[in-house]
């Protein structure tokens, strides 16, 4: 089963899969209530083009405090290709064509990715996900973007206006679409 690059982006950043006592397996993916338009527009419609029946929720996250909508999927054989995947998702990343690589770094800035004043920053503990990231940044021309400590993770910060208006460009993701935060984006294609 080839999995969606975009869902393998997104659920290696905010998704989850396991074996449930009974002994059905599940993958699972939560936004808060403001990012609901990515389960919505985005997991929903790819778990269901790759013939997944999705159960999608809403529910209140006690120790968030906050609404947050999941999309469920009951599968074994996408519980054991992202098993066999997450472990090794630097290779798995490197071996995607240029389409490919750019859906499942929208998906990684779906699940990862911030937008902040002047800046668009990937966050994960994966460095060596990042460099991948970075690398082939490099190779779409976005460049240069630097990789920083912060506290128990990295960030892949894209900076300049011309790298951040490349990146809008080249990559789908979600949050360039809809994020509540657009003056970074509006900014750098104005230029």
């Amino acid at each position: 089963m080839k999995i969606d690059p975009y869902l393998v982006g997104i659920l290696y950043g905010d998704g989850w899969t396991y074996v449930r006592e009974a002994g059905s397996y599940v993958t699972c993916i939560d936004q808060a209530e403001k990012n609901k338009e990515i389960i919505i527009q985005e997991v929903i419609p790819r778990f269901k083009k790759m013939g997944f029946r999705v159960n999608p929720y809403v529910f209140f996250a006690k120790h968030d405090s906050i609404f947050k909508w999941r999309a469920q999927v009951y599968s074994k054989g996408l519980y054991l290709q992202l098993k066999e995947t997450f472990p090794r998702i630097v290779s798995y990343f490197e071996t995607l064509q240029a389409d490919e690589a750019k859906q499942f770094i929208a998906g990684f800035i779906d699940a990862e990715g911030t937008i902040a004043k002047g800046a668009i920053i990937i966050y994960n503990q994966n460095e060596a996900l990042l460099d991948a990231v970075q690398k082939r940044f490099r190779d779409f021309g976005i460049a240069p973007t630097y990789i920083y400590p912060y506290n128990v993770v990295k960030g892949l910060v894209i900076m300049r206006r011309e790298c951040v208006k490349k990146l809008i460009q080249e990559v789908p993701a979600m949050k360039f679409r809809k994020y509540h935060d657009k003056q970074v984006i509006q900014r750098a294609l104005k230029e």
